[in-house]
């Protein structure tokens, strides 16, 4: 329990489920983009566009461009 008149550390039950519910919708909305990443990045590469150009384009790592890409 906190002190009277200030929050509770722990919050409430409502507001951590709140938070618990902020974060899943965070998490789904990673995922999502990730996969929109992904997809674009096959795309590129089917297109014929090197790993690196994908990679500056994208703002991410080559690694990043070959796992996505299965290699």
């Amino acid at each position: 329990r906190g002190l009277p008149g200030r929050p509770s550390i722990a919050g409430s039950a409502h507001s951590r489920a709140g938070v618990a519910a902020e974060w899943a919708r965070a998490r789904a909305a990673e995922r999502d983009a990730m996969a929109r990443l992904t997809g674009a990045v096959i795309a590129a590469a089917v297109q014929g566009q090197p790993e690196t150009t994908i990679a500056e384009r994208a703002g991410v790592s080559r690694l990043t461009v070959r796992k996505a890409l299965g290699k």
